[in-house]
């Protein structure tokens, strides 16, 4: 029996392969205009799982805080609505390439 300064922990899981239901995976990322490769909060949400009252909630945190966003999508007319939205709401923000931020221009370290 662990004392009381002891941190019990659950077994890990054993290895199996991940699947998902989902035929395509989109990803908007977005960036504070002149990003300067700093390292900044990130604000990522997923839609259509995140409600819209939460998902304009995560866009005021972005906002308050001058965070990078991403939101990852089923389909790409999310994407595009999701990006549109975002920008009303974000209008300091600019939309990045997913390879520009993979490859370190969104304050990501390459």
């Amino acid at each position: 029996m662990p004392d009381s300064n002891t941190t019990r922990r659950a077994p890990a899981p054993p290895h199996a392969p991940w699947a998902t239901s989902v035929g395509e995976f989109h990803a908007v990322v977005l960036a504070p205009r002149g990003n300067d490769r700093r390292t900044r909060d990130t604000v990522a949400v997923q839609l259509p799982e995140t409600p819209p009252s939460e998902f304009r909630a995560a866009l005021q945190l972005a906002r308050a805080r001058d965070a990078r966003v991403m939101i990852l999508t089923d389909i790409a007319g999310q994407a595009d609505d999701a990006a549109a939205l975002a920008l009303t709401v974000l209008p300091n923000h600019e939309r990045v390439p997913l390879e520009r931020a993979l490859a370190g221009g969104w304050g990501c370290p390459t």
